[in-house]
């Protein structure tokens, strides 16, 4: 077992939950935002490229690709129901293919944040009905999502 999963096999055998280094609880978008308005214009000097997402029913996305440097993906689930098939059918394969993750779940929220090979990134977390899903191929381009994406904050 690495360093990592000790501490965190030690953070929860003493009673702690590990805490996100992420504020996640901000105001969602507007229902009538458009797309250039949810997302960065670029991150990594890669212009974004907008698309909409097919999930399925009850779900509706979009995402905004940065190159290779950065993907944004902004989910609105129809209900609870939905949003935890979601988790399982969407979620868990990107998810496992990350070596390190955290996981929180409070007040009915969730957060995931995750690193793997190469220094890539991903934090997930649900505002509902919203989901959001960020990844980066660096911890400097996950800190450039984190300044420049209006729904996700480091804590102070």
């Amino acid at each position: 077992m690495n360093k990592f999963g000790c501490l965190l096999l030690a953070l929860l055998a003493a009673g702690c939950q590990p805490s996100a280094k992420f504020s996640t609880d901000l105001t969602p978008p507007k229902v009538d935002a458009t797309l250039e308005e949810v997302y960065p214009e670029s991150i990594g000097n890669e212009v974004r490229l907008l698309s909409r997402l097919s999930l399925g029913e009850g779900l509706y996305g979009t995402q905004a690709e940065y190159g290779a440097v950065a993907q944004i993906q902004v989910i609105q689930t129809g209900n609870q129901e939905i949003l935890e098939k979601f988790r399982q059918s969407y979620l868990r394969p990107i998810l496992d293919k990350f070596s390190q993750k955290i996981s929180i779940e409070k007040n009915g929220r969730f957060q995931i944040e995750a690193s793997g090979e190469n220094g890539a990134r991903l934090v997930t977390w649900s505002n509902p009905p919203w989901v959001f899903v960020v990844q980066a191929n660096s911890e400097a381009h996950l800190a450039e999502v984190v300044e420049k994406f209006a729904f996700i904050k480091y804590k102070e």
